[in-house]
């Protein structure tokens, strides 16, 4: 991942159990008619790209990471690697574990890519009792060539890889769920100097929804439920700060000093790193939603819109707000009241002017203009 990247799971974390307002019958997906992408932002075009494998053919994907602004992985159930190129159009399939000799079965969560034809994927030994992988340690995957061939290892003391970042072929981090965890959401930081082989482990302050890094610059950033974490010395030594919200809902940083954060009901702004906070005038009642700036002004937050079904209570996503602010977020221009647009997926922006939100239907592919 470059230096400009990011790369971070919002919408799905947030509405992970919401059932979708235009679903067929696989349960997952959106009748693209309603979605207008020329109507979608003012200063970017969206693209709306199906892949060129049937949807039914995949399960879940859990993480993307993009190498460069066309080529890119994505992770997910069943041992799943699939191989993005052509701007997002071309989809292969380098590992699934519905083959007879796959190399795990494991629920792929977390990928990361370092250069081109170097990169790391972690799994998940959370399984069925009948699963010889059960209980083996936590999946940890490499490549050397770009994900034609994979070298395997499992980690005792880990039993989810939810996040990694790596910087180099041996110095990488990991947000992790260990083996002495006391819930599924006691998660803590993981270090490794040798390539995976051995990690350093060290618990985070509070328990918190979904893990994943946020990076900006040489700083990198753990959002949690209320505080947050950064390091400056890839991950040797970690800085606390806290928020102004409950729970934190959406967490970006344009630069390693101006961030924004989303909770319930409210949304601020820093220009000190997290030191000192103010309220900004955006809309944000939903449930959550993905932010992306070009720089510390220019920027675009697509809120996500949740409706309820009067007769079962069930909370569906039933739209996306699309807002925009040339003023560092000071003022927002609302471009799209509640776009038919369902965005929804993993985000990973490899430039800040190139990005990407992927599920297993649909590639969001948006340009700056």
């Amino acid at each position: 991942m470059n230096m400009n990247s990011v790369k971070f799971w919002i919408l799905f974390g947030v509405i992970g159990t919401l059932v979708f307002s235009s679903c067929d019958d696989d349960g997952f997906d959106f009748n693209i008619a309603e979605c207008k992408p020329e109507e979608f932002l003012d200063n970017w075009s969206m693209e709306v790209i199906q892949p060129n494998i049937a949807s039914n053919f995949l399960p879940q994907l859990n993480n993307a990471d993009f190498t460069t602004t066309s080529v890119g992985y994505a992770v997910g159930e069943l041992g799943t690697l699939i191989r993005i190129s052509g701007d997002g159009a071309v989809w292969e399939v380098q590992l699934t574990g519905q083959e007879t000799d796959a190399l795990t079965v494991q629920a792929l969560l977390s990928v990361d890519f370092f250069a081109e034809d170097q990169g790391f994927v972690g799994g998940s030994d959370i399984l069925p009792q009948f699963s010889e992988e059960r209980d083996s340690g936590a999946v940890f995957l490499s490549t050397v060539d770009a994900g034609m061939t994979w070298e395997r290892r499992y980690v005792d003391e880990v039993r989810r890889f939810m996040d990694l970042e790596f910087y180099n072929p041996l110095l990488g981090l990991a947000l992790v769920l260990p083996e002495s965890a006391g819930s599924n959401s006691d998660y803590s930081i993981a270090r490794t100097e040798d390539g995976g082989e051995t990690w350093a482990i060290e618990d985070l302050p509070e328990e918190f929804g979904f893990p994943r890094f946020q990076r900006a610059s040489n700083r990198i950033f753990i959002p949690m439920n209320r505080r947050f974490r950064f390091s400056d010395d890839r991950g040797e030594t970690w800085t606390e700060r806290t928020t102004p919200v409950n729970t934190i809902e959406v967490f970006y940083f344009a630069t390693p000093e101006v961030g924004f954060v989303v909770g319930e009901t409210t949304a601020f702004r820093t220009t000190d790193g997290g030191q000192n906070w103010e309220e900004m005038p955006l809309p944000v009642e939903g449930g959550g939603g993905i932010m992306h700036f070009v720089d510390e002004n220019q920027g675009f937050f697509l809120r996500s819109v949740i409706s309820q079904e009067p007769e079962t209570g069930i909370n569906y996503l039933s739209g996306v707000q699309t807002l925009e602010t040339q003023d560092g977020g000071a003022t927002w221009t609302v471009v799209a009241e509640e776009s038919g647009c369902l965005v929804n997926g993993e985000v990973t922006f490899p430039s800040s002017v190139i990005g990407y939100v992927v599920n297993p239907n649909a590639i969001y592919r948006f340009v700056k203009q």
